[in-house]
């Protein structure tokens, strides 16, 4: 299981050694080319500033969960606990990712199916969690992000977002 886990920490930081004094949220800067839930996480914490910096919390996490599964420190419990806090790390970016781009598919009033299929898969990301809360409201906003859309209004924005802050 220790190995499962640590397998899962890398994945989750991605593929390449980068120079960490290059990120810094709000910036311009960003983390490269790693393809990972880690930058994903870290995207979107510079788009929400004033939010939990979740890819900040995501490292520790991980690394709280290994410890508490090898040898005599295993601790069901605890792991599970880290298991939860990494299911709402994901959460957090995929609300983030659903209210950016719902305002990016709404465009000012300009329709973008690009940003519609970028919302509705991010926010995909997370919303299986996301449904053990509330599954009624998760279901409104998949069918407010419905692929099949040729609009997407400045009501759709304003519901993806009050119905995200819900949960």
């Amino acid at each position: 299981a220790a190995y499962n886990w640590d397998e899962a920490a890398a994945f989750h930081i991605g593929r390449k050694d980068l120079d960490l004094s290059l990120y810094t949220i709000g910036g311009t800067t960003t983390p490269g080319s790693l393809y990972s839930p880690w930058e994903f996480n870290w995207k979107r914490d510079a788009d929400f500033p004033n939010g939990v910096m979740t890819h900040a919390h995501a490292p520790p996490i991980f690394n709280q969960g290994l410890l508490n599964l090898r040898g005599n420190s295993y601790n069901a419990a605890a792991v599970q606990a880290a298991q939860t806090q990494m299911y709402k790390i994901y959460a957090i970016t995929a609300i983030r990712s659903a209210i950016k781009y719902g305002w990016k598919a709404y465009g000012s009033g300009s329709f973008s199916d690009k940003y519609l299929a970028e919302g509705a898969l991010y926010w995909r990301s997370a919303s299986g969690y996301l449904s053990t809360f509330n599954k009624a409201t998760v279901q409104e906003i998949d069918a407010i992000f419905d692929l099949t859309k040729t609009n997407f209004t400045l009501q759709d924005a304003c519901n993806v977002k009050t119905k995200v802050e819900s949960l």
